[in-house]
């Protein structure tokens, strides 16, 4: 089994800040009060995929109506990689491919 299967993929803050489209001492400041998720690696943090899920869906209103929204997104990833066999999409072409199903 690859590395990349075993292992959920991680952001920088650099990269969370432009996800978010915040500073990145805001990110940082996000996880010191606890709100995000991330590990600290060598003096940087590392945040995990599923921590921005657990941000990002808990504020989108198109998902009250969904139990989990990050168990539900996980699914439509997974389901995603089957159709892919197993080929990793950047974040954009996930979303259109969500878009182009609708």
């Amino acid at each position: 089994m690859s590395l990349a299967r075993r292992y959920e993929q991680t952001y920088t803050v650099e990269e969370v800040a432009e996800l978010l489209r915040h500073t990145p001492s805001g990110v940082r400041s996000m996880i010191r009060r606890g709100t995000l998720r991330a590990l600290k690696v060598g003096g940087r943090y590392l945040i995990p995929e599923s921590a921005l899920d657990d941000l990002g869906l808990a504020s989108i209103r198109i998902f009250d109506d969904i139990e989990d929204p990050a168990d539900y997104i996980a699914s439509l990833r997974s389901a995603n990689a089957a159709k892919t066999n197993g080929a990793v999409l950047s974040d954009s072409d996930f979303l259109i491919g969500l878009e182009a199903e609708d």
